[in-house]
């Protein structure tokens, strides 16, 4: 009888330990978004989380009002300043190429829904299939929700995990960060069967990629999140 109470509280204790884990990761991945998104405000260039600890990308904090505000959201995660390098921020490599319904990385063909295609010049970037590409591979916690808002200005919503959104009105051709930026688009957004496409310069993509560029010779869109 002993044996099996032991067996039933080691198995209680594992459960309780996943539990905690899976909040844990959770409360982590909340804070980094959170540092990515104030990463400006704050003077850093980045946030990362590996080995349970937070790892701030840039040299170390001295402005008493922005560490304030990196230990508030930092919550009871331990963080340390990192070099920086993109090995120590993992973003990671992609490429799109036109008229294929694929992203590679690493060499690895990831397939998704609809084509990027070449309009007036500009490379059309299919919105929703790259921005749920990211968000389900979730790579360095990149984690968004996109959603047709319709109304007058036609506004497409892209919303972060921390609940903070993005805004792309089709209408007005324009990108605006609540807070923070509204800024016109250069080329002109496309809506095609219920689909939309931005085209494609590094001002542009800012709000989703952290570097970006255009291959012309081989047509393809190259970026890094």
């Amino acid at each position: 009888m002993l044996k099996k109470e032991i067996v039933v509280l080691f198995i209680l204790l594992l459960t309780t330990s996943n539990v905690f884990g899976n909040t844990f990761d959770e409360k982590a991945n909340l804070a980094v978004n959170t540092l990515n998104e104030e990463r400006e405000n704050l003077g850093i260039y980045g946030a990362s989380y590996f080995d349970n600890k937070i790892c701030i990308v840039g040299g170390e904090i001295t402005d008493s009002g922005k560490l304030k505000r990196i230990i508030e959201i930092a919550g009871d995660i331990d963080f340390s300043y990192c070099i920086s390098d993109e090995s120590v921020y993992n973003l990671k490599p992609y490429s799109m190429p036109v008229g294929k319904n694929y992203i590679v990385s690493e060499g690895i063909k990831y397939y998704i829904e609809h084509e990027a295609f070449i309009n007036d010049g500009y490379f059309m970037m299919p919105l929703r299939d790259v921005i749920n590409f990211l968000s389900d591979k979730n790579f360095n916690n990149y984690i968004f929700s996109i959603q047709y808002q319709g109304g007058d200005e036609n506004i497409i919503e892209a919303s972060t995990g921390t609940g903070s959104s993005i805004s792309i009105s089709i209408k007005n051709n324009t990108v605006e960060v609540p807070g923070k930026v509204k800024y016109k688009l250069e080329g002109e957004i496309a809506l095609i069967d219920g689909v939309t496409y931005i085209p494609y310069t590094p001002d542009n993509f800012s709000f989703i990629f952290n570097e970006s560029n255009y291959d012309r010779e081989t047509e393809t869109l190259n970026f890094k999140a």
